[in-house]
C-alpha cells in the first residue's frame, strides 16, 4: 500500500519549493495540460492548466520547477517570447467594445481588438487575429486580415492550418518565377548528365502521392551482387540557392500530409509535374549507384547527375498483389484487377520486383546483424470523403512492399555520407537515451516480467533484444511503446552525432528533396562537389549557413507534425461527433496519473482524464495501476474498459469519455 498515491491531496503546497528557474519551450496538449522543454534536450515536465499562466504553445517562458507531492512539474512564471500565433474565427462589435470570439484549444479566451487594430472589419467579419499582448483576463489582438465570406466544407481544416502557422498558398512572386521556368530538359543538360533511360526503373508509393521524388532500378551482377540505383529528383536543378522559391521552401521546411491533403513544400508545378518521376517522361535525377554485396555490405558508391525515363508508376498494393496471388483482393480493391492482371504479362516488371524483394532480404539481414531497433506498429488509416469527413479508422499494416523502398531510401542515405563524409553535411541525428529514461524503462518493464541488462552504454542491441522479448507479450504493439517512448526525437545536425534507431555512425537523408528541405541542401552540395565547385569560399560559406538550416528544419518538422496530430484528432473526434452516449469496448494501453489512456481495436487512443474519473482513487507508480478507493477494484494495463462517450469537441481535438 506504500505505493499508493492519493491524487486528491496531491496538490497542495508544495513539499520543496523552486529546484530550478531556466527557459524552456511551451508546449500545449490537446487537453488543458502541457508540457515545458528544453531546446537542448527535449526534457519535459508537466505543467498543469492553472499553473500555464497564460502560455500558448511555443512561447518561450520561464519556469520553476517544483515537487508537488510526489512528482516534479514545471510553473510558468514569466512568458518571456511569444510564438508567432495568429487565430481565425468571428469579429464582433458589442456596445463600445470590439472582439474576435475564438474557438480554440490554445486560447479559452476572446482577443480583444482596439478600433485602430480592427483594419474596419465588419460586425460578423471572419478575420485572422493575432495576440499583441496579453497582460489582462483577455489578450490584446490586431487583425491581420479580413477574410472572404465563402462556404466551404473544409473550413474547419483551414481554421486548423492557419492557426498552426501554416501557408495553403504561395505568395505571386514564388508562383511567377515558378512560371518562368521552362518544362523541356535543354540540350545542354541531356549532353552533360549521365543516361540512365533504357534502364528498367519503376517508382512504388502510396497510391495518393503525387510527388514521386525517389524511382529504383536493379541489375544482378555476374558475381553474385546486386548493383541498385536510387534516382532522386534532382529539385536543386529548378530551386536556385536564394531565390525566392530556395527562401520559400527552407520556411515551409517540409511538406505536410494528412488524410486526402497536402500542403506542399513547393508549388504544384514542382513538387507535381516538373521535378516528379512520373512514368514515360524524362526527368532531371540524381542517381546513388551502389554495388551491395552477397554479404550485405556496401561494397562502392558513385553519384551521378542523370536522366531517367521511369517505365511504372506502381502502388505498394500492387506490387504485394503482383508477387502474390490476386483472388487475395478485397472487394474494395477490385478496382485494382484489370491494371495488375495486365502488369503480370509483363515478364521484365515481374522479374524485376523478385530482385528487388531479394536483395531487400540480404538488406534485413545486415539490419540483424548490426541490431537495427525494428518497431513494427500498425499505422491509422482515416478515410475521408470529398466534404472532408472521416467516414472510416482502420488500423493499416505495413508489408514487404512498404520495406522494398524503406531499406533501399536508407541504405541509399548511409552510402550518401560514406560517400562524402569529408564535406560539410546536414546529418540527420538520434542520440542515444537519457539513461534516467532507460532506468524508468526497466521499473516498466519489470511489471511484465521483462528483464534487460544496463550497461554503462546503453546499446541498440540491448534495446532490441528487449523488443524481442515483447514480442511474447499478449499485447506487443502496447508494450513497445514503451520502448519507443524511452528513445529521443531525430533531428537535423551539422555535427555528426550518430543514430542510434539505425545503429549507424553516420546518416543523412537524400532521397526525398520535394518534400524534405534538408535533402535538397545536401544535393546542392553533392553537385558542387562532384562537379569539383566545392572550393574553399563555398566550404565555408556551407559552414556558416548549415547550423541554422539545421536548427529551422527540425523545428519546422516538429511543428508539421503536430498539425498532422491535430488534424488527426480532429478528424478522429469528428468520426464519434454523433455516438454520445454510445458505449464502447476499449482496450488500457497506458496509466499516468492524470488519467487513463484507452485503445480500440482499430488502435485509436484517446485519454479518459481524471476528472471523469473519480476524486477518491490511488494511483501506484511502480505497476502503473489506478484503484478505486471505495471498492478497491484495480485497473490495470491491457484490461478491458467499457466507457461510455459523454462529450465531442474536434475543434478542441477532445473526445471526453466515463467509464459505462
Amino acid at each position: 500500500m506504500n505505493n499508493f498515491k492519493k491524487e486528491y491531496t496531491r496538490r497542495e503546497e508544495p513539499a520543496s519549493q523552486n529546484i530550478q528557474k531556466i527557459t524552456w519551450i511551451y508546449h500545449q496538449w490537446k487537453w488543458d495540460f502541457g508540457f515545458v522543454d528544453l531546446e537542448t534536450e527535449k526534457k519535459g515536465f508537466y505543467v498543469f492548466p492553472r499553473n500555464r499562466n497564460t502560455a500558448i504553445d511555443w512561447d518561450q517562458v520561464e519556469a520553476e520547477v517544483k515537487s508537488f507531492k510526489w512528482r516534479d512539474e514545471a510553473v510558468v512564471t514569466k512568458i518571456l517570447k511569444r510564438a508567432e500565433h495568429i487565430f481565425i474565427w468571428t469579429y464582433e462589435i458589442s456596445k463600445n467594445f470590439w472582439f474576435v470570439r475564438v474557438d480554440s484549444a490554445l486560447v479559452q479566451h476572446d482577443i480583444f481588438v482596439a478600433w485602430v487594430n480592427s483594419m474596419r472589419a465588419k460586425n460578423g467579419d471572419k478575420v485572422i487575429v493575432k495576440i499583441m499582448k496579453w497582460e489582462r483576463k483577455n489578450p490584446d489582438g490586431k487583425i491581420t486580415e479580413i477574410l472572404p465570406d465563402f462556404k466551404w466544407n473544409k473550413w474547419d481544416l483551414i481554421k486548423i492550418v492557419i492557426e498552426s502557422g501554416l501557408k495553403l498558398s504561395f505568395s505571386p512572386k514564388v508562383l511567377e518565377d515558378v512560371a518562368k521556368i521552362a518544362p523541356k530538359i535543354n540540350q545542354y543538360e541531356n549532353e552533360r548528365r549521365k543516361n540512365f533511360r533504357n534502364l528498367f526503373t519503376t517508382t512504388i508509393d502510396w497510391i495518393t502521392a503525387k510527388d514521386l521524388d525517389d524511382a529504383i532500378s536493379i541489375e544482378k551482377l555476374e558475381n553474385g551482387n546486386h548493383k541498385l540505383y536510387v534516382h532522386i529528383a534532382d529539385v536543386t536543378h529548378y530551386v536556385k540557392e536564394w531565390s525566392s522559391l530556395d527562401v520559400e521552401a527552407l520556411n515551409r521546411s517540409t511538406s505536410t500530409y494528412y488524410p486526402s491533403e497536402v500542403i506542399p513544400m513547393l508549388p504544384e508545378k514542382l513538387s507535381n509535374w516538373l521535378c516528379s518521376l512520373n512514368p514515360n517522361e524524362d526527368k532531371l535525377t540524381l542517381t546513388a549507384c551502389m554495388e551491395i554485396g552477397k554479404t550485405w555490405e556496401i561494397i562502392n558508391t558513385e553519384v551521378y547527375e542523370s536522366i531517367i525515363k521511369s517505365n511504372y508508376r506502381l502502388t505498394y498494393d500492387e506490387v504485394f498483389y503482383l508477387l502474390w496471388d490476386t483472388k487475395t483482393l478485397s472487394s474494395n480493391e477490385l478496382e485494382l484487377q484489370a491494371d495488375i492482371t495486365k502488369k503480370k504479362q509483363d515478364k521484365e516488371l515481374l522479374e524485376f520486383l523478385q530482385t528487388a524483394n531479394n536483395l531487400k532480404k540480404i538488406i534485413e539481414q545486415r539490419k540483424k546483424m548490426m541490431w537495427v531497433l525494428d518497431f513494427d506498429f500498425s499505422e491509422i488509416k482515416i478515410e475521408v470523403n470529398e466534404e472532408f469527413k472521416p467516414i472510416k479508422i482502420s488500423k493499416y499494416t505495413r508489408h514487404f512492399a512498404h520495406k522494398i523502398i524503406e531499406e533501399f531510401m536508407i541504405i541509399a542515405n548511409e552510402a550518401i555520407w560514406k560517400k562524402f563524409s569529408t564535406t560539410p553535411f546536414l546529418y540527420r541525428i538520434h542520440r542515444d537515451p537519457a539513461s534516467e529514461d532507460i532506468e524508468k524503462l526497466q521499473k516498466m518493464l519489470h511489471i511484465f516480467w521483462i528483464k534487460f541488462q544496463l550497461d554503462d552504454k546503453i546499446s541498440p542491441k540491448s534495446l532490441q533484444l528487449v523488443l524481442d522479448e515483447i514480442k511474447l507479450c499478449p499485447k506487443p504493439e502496447i508494450v513497445s511503446k514503451f520502448v519507443l517512448r524511452t528513445l529521443q526525437k531525430a533531428i537535423y545536425s551539422e555535427v555528426n552525432e550518430g543514430h542510434f534507431g539505425l545503429a549507424l555512425d553516420h546518416y543523412s537523408h537524400f532521397t526525398s528533396p520535394i518534400r524534405r528541405y534538408p535533402d535538397l541542401q545536401i544535393h546542392r552540395i553533392i553537385k558542387e562537389k562532384i562537379n569539383k565547385k566545392l572550393d574553399r569560399e563555398r566550404i565555408k560559406h556551407y559552414r556558416a549557413l548549415l547550423p541554422s538550416v539545421a536548427q529551422i528544419t527540425s523545428e519546422k518538422e516538429e511543428k508539421s507534425e503536430k498539425i498532422e496530430y491535430k488534424i488527426n484528432d480532429y478528424l478522429k473526434a469528428k468520426f464519434v461527433e454523433d455516438k454520445i452516449g454510445q458505449t464502447f469496448s476499449w482496450t488500457i494501453s497506458w496509466i499516468i496519473a492524470n488519467g487513463i489512456f484507452v485503445e480500440l481495436e482499430n488502435y485509436v487512443e484517446w485519454m479518459i482524464r481524471i476528472e471523469n474519473l473519480w476524486w477518491n482513487f490511488l494511483y501506484d507508480i511502480d505497476f502503473m495501476e489506478m484503484r478505486d478507493e471505495r471498492t478497491w477494484k484495480t485497473y490495470r494495463l491491457w484490461d478491458s474498459l467499457d466507457i461510455k462517450i459523454d462529450r465531442v469537441s474536434p475543434m478542441e481535438w477532445k473526445i471526453d469519455f466515463i467509464l459505462a
